[in-house]
Order: structure tokens, then sequence, then C-alpha cells
């Protein structure tokens, strides 16, 4: 018999088992089983890699993975119990990503520090054997559902770095005595880990082409006098800000550079509009923050009548400023369908007045969530007169759903993945040397050219403290072997999220329920205790950003990526998106009471989403509101939202509502079908097809027909 050559060490030992997996798995069908199980096993094995762990093998549902081996480390101990912090949050998401309900997949961890007898491992037995497994296995059983155990030594080596409660001495299977054990409760703020991470920022590499066509635009603009819409496309994460960041930066003070960043929770259809106003107010001199309708009157009054506007048109120009800025302030700028281009002149006439003869430089982001009202606006903006070039970047996408729109801009800017030579670059001018050039090529590969998968990679490996930052530069904690590349920026958003504490990670989770920007006071409403820790706790690993002075929602904080806040929503099981998105449709409408219904239609997108998220067979949208309550709901707040968008003359976006309204009013509601069919048709036949909108006429007098026939007493409002 081959003698098995071995020998002693001090490891810790960690042991994971899913609660109540058996019982589930009789209520899922044998597939589904194992669309879990795969996803299961997948997770453990990141997670385990992530922190620099050995995982040694799975028995059933359980796992069993080992730290201090082959090489031991002084923070062996804290790693292991990081990884089972972050094992028990990575079960939760997974449970959302396969169709769980909240707490229907949990796991049990044990982690217990100990000799060990290591050597080759055998059929019978894996390589590391002794009590410290069989303890750490007991520990796990012990352990509440999604909770971490750890035994003495454990214990002893992670107090200064692990939040820990004393749960006293446990009488476990096998044990002759009591054992001490704790409850590892969350990670301890690391400043210095926190900070690294947040000084990780990516310098713009090759992009030297893309930003020399940008420049030479805008010189060809500025020496014309001329306009011009300049298109920036590329998928996410490939650098599209970056580059305009630079090419702002390189432009210099000859321009005046006005900036606005489009969101899917846009408030209005003109926001953007209002950003790039308030710009160009803080360029003429109005201090950051301080505008108010008197102060930006007074100072638009005097930079028209320096520009030669004064009288009746002055007025006008004025009005149409305070409208977009202010919403609903100001009658004169409320006009019909027809009087959007008339609209459109006032506020390039503010622009240029303002600007007081300097080419303007207008940064749109993300205009792939715009409007129709809004593209046309950058569109007459990019070829009216005037001295100003507006840059526009978006996904891809745009070249489909806007693709007269986009073929019309004056150049497209497509930006290729990066080089893998760049891609090389980048990570030595984040973390120099310290990954060897094996490491280098495997995250280079994977990347596909994408900045952001690079940088959030290594983001992810400070936060596992497999990167650590010394007096000399970065340091590689591990073996490279040891280093697991994923294969996603989503995976890596998401083990961004696992390595949270429990308070960061509820405000992460829960505030994705907003969107990008999600508003501080909002945070309670969602079910977030004490959400000033978590936003600190976030906004020191430069997760979120902020704050931001709302005129409406009050302080608000913005994910530091689309990609980050889709990781934590994508973590929410579908009931509990369900109930989030009607508490927070709740707090807006009082909201919406105070501040008119320039809310409206993200109150009726919250309500929408309700609907869209809630499991099929459940009963209730959320405690006390059934499905047809919440279509009522969303349906009034989308023909508020229409009526609000007519208002500022914006009829596709007003259009867009009614149909929305339209499709979540009951069949059995005569008079709300039938007043916005009215509508509709009305703005339709006035501003895009006659014949279209004739339709939706007949239709509607034919509902008003059947409800004077019946006298409207069998219909409902």
């Amino acid at each position: 018999m081959h003698e098995r050559a071995v020998e002693r060490r001090i490891v810790t030992v960690l042991f994971t088992d899913l609660v109540g997996f058996t019982t589930l798995a009789e209520s899922l069908d044998p597939e589904d089983v194992a669309i879990v199980q795969d996803a299961y096993f997948t997770t453990v094995e990141e997670t385990v890699a992530r922190y620099g762990g050995r995982l040694e093998k799975f028995i059933g549902d359980a796992a069993v993975a080992v730290f201090g081996v082959p090489r031991t480390r002084d923070d062996d101990a804290e790693r292991s119990v990081r990884a089972g912090l972050a094992l028990a949050s990575a079960v939760e998401q997974l449970a959302a990503r396969v169709g769980l309900e909240e707490g229907e997949l949990l796991l049990r961890v044990g982690v217990n520090t100990g000799e060990v007898v290591y050597g080759e491992g055998a059929p019978e037995r894996g390589p590391v054997t002794g009590d410290t497994v069989n303890v750490a296995a007991r520990l796990q059983s012990a352990a509440p559902p999604g909770g971490i155990l750890v035994g003495a030594a454990t214990a002893l080596a992670v107090a200064e770095s692990i939040v820990l409660e004393d749960t006293g001495a446990l009488d476990l299977k096998g044990k002759a005595k009591p054992t001490r054990a704790w409850l590892a409760l969350d990670v301890r703020p690391e400043s210095s880990r926190e900070e690294a991470m947040s000084g990780l920022q990516a310098p713009t590499l090759g992009r030297d082409e893309e930003l020399a066509q940008l420049l030479e635009t805008l010189r060809g603009t500025a020496a014309g006098g001329a306009s011009a819409r300049l298109l920036v496309v590329a998928p996410p994460g490939v650098g599209k800000s970056r580059l305009v960041d630079e090419f702002a930066h390189a432009a210099g003070g000859a321009v005046v550079v006005c900036k606005a960043r489009l969101r899917p929770d846009v408030l209005l259809p003109y926001d953007a509009v209002a950003l790039l106003m308030l710009g160009a107010l803080t360029a003429a001199g109005m201090a950051p923050g301080t505008a108010s309708p008197e102060g930006v009157e007074a100072l638009l009054r005097e930079s028209l009548l320096s520009s030669g506007t004064r009288g009746t048109r002055a007025d006008e120009v004025i009005a149409a400023t305070l409208g977009v800025i202010w919403p609903g302030r100001s009658e004169a700028a409320r006009g019909t369908a027809d009087e959007r281009e008339t609209m459109f002149a006032a506020w390039l006439e503010a622009f240029d007045a303002l600007a007081n003869g300097r080419t303007g430089l207008w940064i749109v982001e993300d205009a792939h969530w715009a409007g129709g009202d809004l593209l046309a606006f950058l569109a007459e903006a990019g070829r009216a007169t005037g001295s100003r070039l507006v840059v526009v970047t978006a996904r891809q996408g745009v070249l489909d759903f806007a693709a007269e729109w986009a073929q019309s801009a004056s150049r497209i800017v497509e930006l290729a993945p990066l080089s893998d030579d760049a891609a090389r670059g980048l990570i030595r001018a984040l973390v120099g040397e310290a990954l060897p050039g094996e490491i280098v090529n495997r995250v280079a590969e994977a990347s596909d050219g994408n900045p952001l998968f690079v940088e959030e990679l290594l983001r992810s490996w400070i936060s596992a403290g497999l990167l650590v930052p010394t007096d000399e530069g970065w340091l590689l904690t591990v073996a490279a072997a040891d280093v697991a590349v994923p294969s996603t920026v989503q995976t890596v958003y998401a083990s961004q999220i696992d390595d949270l504490s429990p308070a960061a990670r509820l405000v992460a989770r829960r505030a994705s329920v907003q969107g990008r920007q999600f508003a501080f006071a909002a945070l309670g409403v969602l079910g977030v205790p004490e959400p000033a820790a978590g936003v600190e706790s976030l906004a020191r690993r430069a997760l979120v950003a902020g704050p931001e002075s709302d005129s409406v929602l009050g302080a608000t904080y913005a994910f530091r990526h689309a990609l980050l806040r889709d990781a934590g929503y994508a973590s929410l099981a579908r009931a509990e998106r369900a109930r989030l998105h009607v508490q927070l449709a709740g707090w807006l409408e009082s909201l919406a009471r105070d501040q008119g219904s320039q809310l409206a239609e993200v109150v009726g997108r919250h309500y929408a989403a309700a609907l869209e998220h809630v499991p099929r067979l459940a009963p209730e949208v959320a405690p006390g509101l059934d499905r047809a309550e919440a279509a009522r709901r969303a349906a009034l707040w989308f023909e508020e939202a229409a009526n609000e968008a007519l208002g500022v003359a914006a009829h596709e976006a007003a259009r867009a509502l009614f149909r929305r309204s339209l499709e979540l009013t009951a069949d059995e509601d005569l008079v709300g079908q039938a007043r916005r069919r009215a509508r509709l048709g009305e703005i339709t036949a006035r501003s895009a097809d006659m014949n279209e909108g004739a339709a939706e006429l007949v239709r509607a007098r034919e509902l008003f027909a059947l409800l004077l026939a019946d006298g409207g007493g069998t219909t409902v409002r």
C-alpha cells in the first residue's frame, strides 16, 4: 500500500450547507433542482477562490473549504470568515436570480481553526483531516439559517476585524464538553482598504484617435461659429464617460461646458435641458446650488439685454427658461403641441445669451434613456444658429430605436473595446507590477477590452484582501494559481455586494428599487432602519457618490455605475421587488401632493413595476393591494403625467404615457378608456398622424356612446 505523505498544519476550515434544500427540492421540477444546485456550486467555488481558499469537496449540498493550504498566511481565519459572510449573501442573491422567493434558499456556515493532518487526497478522505474539520461541520449544523458560527480559535484570530456575538457554550453532537462559539455578524470598517478601493481610478488609455476626433470637431465648430452634434456610441463600461470627461478637460476654459446625465427614472421629459441650463447659468456667474427663480430671471435678463434681446421677447425667453427649470411655475411656458419649436428656440436663445459669445460645449450622457422630445431638442440644438457642439453618449441600441436621429448627427464615434495591449497597460497603470504576467493576460482576455471590467475586478480583489497597498506599491497576497478571474462584470459587481457589511448590503439592495439615483429619505420607507451607516460605508468604498441636493427628493446619492445598481436589484426576490415598489410609490405619492404632478410618471412606473415583478400566483401585489387596484393607480398616474407632458409641449412623451395608461386601464372602466383615448387621439392628430389620431377619436366616441346608452351606471372610475 502506498504510504500517504502528510504533515501537521494549523488551518481554518469552512463548512457550509443549504438550509432545508431537501424539502424545497420536493416542490421543484428535477430540472429546476439541477439549475439551483449548479448555480449554488458555482457560487461556492467562485467565492472561496476570491478569498484565497481551497475548495476541498462537496458532500451533497454541503461544501468544505480550507484556508491555510498549501501555504499559511496570517489572515487565513479572517479571510475564511469574510468568505462565509459573502457566501451567505451570495446565496440570498442566488435565490432571487433563479426565481425563488425571499427566505426560500439560505445557508448555514461553520468556521473553525485548529491543527489538522494535511496530505494527499484519497477516495475515502480529503487532503485535510482531524477534529478541526469535524467541529466546523458541527458548528455549521448549530448555526441559525443565514448565520456564520465560528469556534474559539477563529474568534480570537478575527476579533479585531470581525464583529462577533458570543453565543455561549453549545452542546455539539459528538463532543464530550460544551463548545464555545460566536456568531460572525459583520466586517469592521477598515479605512485603509476602503480608501484603497475608492482611490483606484482608471486612466484614459487607447483613446487618442477618438479624443482627436472630438477636439477636431470642436475646433471646427468654434472657428466657423456654427453648431454641430456628435454621437459617441459604445456598450456599457467601454469608456464613454471617461472619454467625454477627458474631452471636456482638454477643451479648456475657452468654451462653456454644460453637462447632463439621463437616467431611466427621470422625472420629466426635459430634465436634461434643465441640467444643461443650470450649467450655463453657473458658467455665467451664478454660484452652484443657489439658483432661484428671482436670481435666474435677473441674470438671464441682463444677459439677454447684452445680446440685444429685450422687451416682450426677453419676457418670453425668461418664461420658457423658468418653465424648464421649475416645471409648472410659468404659465407662459405651458403650450400646445404646435408650440414646441417656439419653446426650443427660446431655450437656445437663453443658452446663447448666457454663453456671451463663447462656444458652448454640451455633454449629454446616456441618451439611450431619452424620449423623442428631448432627442428632437438636441437635434435642433445641433443644427440651429449659434456656436455650440452637442456631444451625446449612448449605448448601441440608439442606432436602432432612434436610427434617423442618430444618422443625422454631424459625426458618429463608435468606441471599440480596448486592444489587448491597451487592456494590459490599463492593469499596469492601476496596480503596477503587483500581478504576474500570467494573471495580467487572463484579466485582459476575460475583460474583452472593457475597462470597467478591469477596474471593478481589481476593486473586488482589494475588498477581498487579495490585493493590498504597501509603501512600495500594490502587493498580491496569494499565489497566482489561487486567483480566480470571473467571466463578466455583472459577476464582479455581485461579488462586491456580497463583500459588503449587512448594513451597506441592505442599502445597496433596497436602494436599487429607486434606480441609479436614490433618495436618502426613502430608505426608511424601503425597510432600511438605520441608513446612514450603510450609505457611509458605500460612499467610503466609492460604490455611491453624493449627497446631491434635489429640489423634490432632498439629499440623493447615485450608484457608481448602472450595472452596480442592476446587480443590487437582481439580488431581490420578485415578491420583495413588488412590495418595495409599492412602498416607494406610496412615499412618492405623499411628495406629489406637495410637489405637483412632476412626480406623476415616476409614481406610475413604480406601480407598473410592482405588477410586472409580482409572482404570477401571488394573491396580492403587496399587503392590502390587489392587482386591479395597483393597475388602476398606475393608469391614473400615467394619465396625470401625460397631461403634465402636454403642458410643456412634450407631445411624444404625452402620447407614450397615454398609451401606457390605456394598457393598464381595465376593460370595464369605460369612463377611463373613453377619456384617455380621446386625449390620445387629439394629441396624435395634432402632432403626429392625423389618421391614427382620428381612429382613436372614433373609438373614444363609441365608448362615450355606450356610456350614454347605459346611463353611466355600470362603469368604474
